[in-house]
């Protein structure tokens, strides 16, 4: 990396850790509040965190396009602005229409964040493996966050949760403050919106294409940390502390071994073996669950075999990406992305529900057959591809 690019880096970790901070402030503790403190019903918190999901993953192509028709800098800003917006209205909402116009902008927020940020992080880093190193600094961030975030976010819900939300929406000023006093502009420029609206330069991407598509076994699989293994722990009656330990391992096995897991990668393994070996790693544990032994032990050695499998492949896909995609389209690629894997993500979501519902082993052996057949067909075509080149 270029020494000048170096404090924009380290400004970036930052921004990145302060939105996962404040987001697993609330989030975690959004649908409690909800049902017990302003008594609405499960069904619609439900419907609130849904919309939250929904208006995320719509608007990532949107939020994309943006991207790159103005600059990184400013849809970035704007996203943090959204986020302000909508955890401090869900400090205050108490009428479900202001609860449900909270996480629609809480839901935009990211979409507006996430294709920017990963597109800036991807124009200030050089070609090649060091993509991948660099993503792997941002999946530690994301990994504090996701472990200070709840924490701090108990402490502050045992005093009242619009203070909770107040302070969340408090990181993002911060954070506001920062991208403008210390964002150097030079390095986001506006392009031509026409040039950035070409979406046949995403369209005539056949590698990228089919990356995407079979990318999207990852967030099949990833998703399940919130929706199979509570399940599992609940149906077997292991109680809210399992879940809350299953999720601090989450966090912990990121922030612990994310910098070792990427630095043996790039020693050992070409990108297609690393993104391969950990989608197909990724799933297999799931297969642990169908033992009749049910026990806390097997939903935690599940989910840290799937989080390893993780910590191989996501930092690899998020730089593919960015080598795939043209240089001043970048937001749009990784839009385009995140939307596809959103929409594939919420559909699978729901049927992998409707399998459990009617036979939790059905559910398990959808998610493991869709993690292996996706994790060689992207092993296999990325390794026809390195041939060719």
């Amino acid at each position: 990396m270029k020494k000048r690019h170096c404090s924009l880096f380290f400004i970036l970790l930052f921004i990145n850790f302060g939105f996962n901070l404040s987001f697993y402030m609330v989030i975690p503790y959004l649908s409690h509040h909800i049902t017990n403190s302003l008594g609405y019903s499960a069904a619609f918190a439900g419907v609130v965190l849904g919309v939250r999901n929904l208006s995320q993953q719509g608007c990532f192509l949107l939020g994309g396009i943006l991207a790159d028709c103005y600059d990184y800098r400013s849809t970035i800003i704007n996203g943090c602005c959204l986020r302000v917006i909508g955890f401090f209205l869900f400090g205050f909402a108490s009428n479900e229409a202001w609860l449900i116009a909270s996480a629609f902008l809480s839901g935009i927020a990211a979409a507006f964040f996430t294709p920017a940020f990963y597109a800036c992080v991807s124009q200030i880093t050089v070609e090649g493996r060091q993509h991948d190193w660099c993503f792997a600094c941002h999946s530690l961030a994301e990994g504090l966050g996701m472990l200070v975030g709840p924490l701090l976010g108990y402490i502050l819900i045992l005093i009242d949760f619009t203070l909770l939300c107040i302070v969340a929406a408090c990181i993002f000023l911060i954070l506001i403050i920062v991208q403008i006093l210390f964002f150097p502009r030079k390095y986001c420029k506006r392009i031509n919106c026409i040039k950035c609206l070409d979406f046949s330069l995403v369209f005539k991407n056949k590698r990228f294409l089919f990356f995407t598509v079979l990318m999207s076994g990852y967030y099949i699989v990833f998703n399940q940390l919130y929706l199979v293994i509570p399940l599992y722990l609940s149906i077997y009656q292991l109680g809210e502390f399992a879940i809350f330990s299953v999720f601090s391992l989450s966090a912990l096995t990121t922030l612990f071994l994310q910098m070792k897991v990427t630095s043996l990668c790039l020693r050992y393994l070409k990108r297609h073996q690393s993104l391969g070996i950990g989608l197909i790693l990724m799933g297999l544990p799931f297969l642990l669950l169908l033992s009749k032994n049910a026990s806390l032990w097997m939903a935690i050695l599940t989910t840290f075999i799937m989080i390893l499998g993780n910590l191989i492949c996501f930092p690899c896909a998020m730089a593919l990406i960015s080598e795939l995609s043209n240089e001043k389209n970048k937001g749009l690629f990784y839009g385009f992305f995140y939307f596809v894997a959103g929409v594939v993500g919420a559909f699978t979501n729901w049927i992998v529900g409707k399998l459990w519902v009617t036979l939790p082993s059905l559910s398990i052996l959808f998610i493991v057959l869709s993690s292996v057949a996706c994790g060689m067909l992207l092993f296999w075509h990325e390794s026809q591809y390195n041939k060719q080149c």
